[in-house]
């Protein structure tokens, strides 16, 4: 579990625990209420009535004490986060200038575009060495099917359609058509490799596309 995640479970947490000492809150309001104008004092109470009473105080109680707890660990949490932001922020712009996060985002994408390149680069040059290798064991009809395949698998895997009933049964086909040359072995290693290479494009399309988005809001 990350960080950002522990963050947003302490916060939600916290918000439930709130909720539930605010009701417990009103329900021993309610009730003392009622019993100091029903039954006063406390020896004249009933025993459902004093059970009552020592429930919702003490899961008020519990819970208020609970939710402190939580408020406490996430708000250090988010100071831990702010200060390494920061500490970022200071090893990219060294000479002082003060905590600027668009120009900090900005720095981040660019450095991942530049690690993702040479990664994006070694994948294509695997998946089309891969390419080739099964293109040379086979006919130039199967390497006619090969390239539908192929391109029916990597259209299912840009439009996020893995579940779909349609584009699955038509890989199967080709699968099915492709039985006779190459083992499914090799046909879920060339998935594989295709399926990751399309994901890194993804990743470097969409951190490019945002880096543009700004330029262009920086122009305008």
């Amino acid at each position: 579990m990350n960080k950002k995640t522990i963050i947003n479970w302490c916060a939600s947490a916290n918000q439930f625990s709130l909720t539930i000492f605010t009701i417990c809150l009103l329900c021993f309001l309610s009730l003392a209420f009622y019993l100091v104008g029903e039954h006063y004092p406390f020896e004249q109470w009933t025993d459902g009535e004093k059970n009552a009473f020592i429930v919702f105080f003490t899961l008020g109680a519990l819970f208020f004490w609970f939710s402190l707890v939580l408020l406490i660990y996430s708000e250090r949490k988010r100071n831990w986060v702010d200060k390494k932001l920061i500490e970022l922020n200071e090893i990219i712009y060294p000479e002082g200038s003060k905590f600027n996060f668009p120009r900090l985002k900005a720095e981040v994408q660019k450095l991942q575009s530049k690690e993702l390149e040479p990664q994006l680069k070694r994948n294509q040059n695997q998946l089309t060495k891969l390419i080739t290798n099964l293109q040379n064991k086979v006919n130039d009809d199967a390497k006619a099917i090969m390239d539908l395949y192929l391109q029916a698998h990597a259209q299912m895997i840009t439009q996020d359609k893995e579940d779909d009933t349609f584009a699955q049964a038509q890989l199967t086909n080709y699968e099915n058509a492709l039985q006779d040359h190459l083992t499914q072995k090799e046909l879920q290693k060339l998935r594989i490799q295709q399926k990751e290479t399309l994901g890194l494009e993804q990743r470097l399309n969409n951190l490019r596309d945002s880096r543009e988005r700004k330029t262009d809001s920086e122009l305008t």
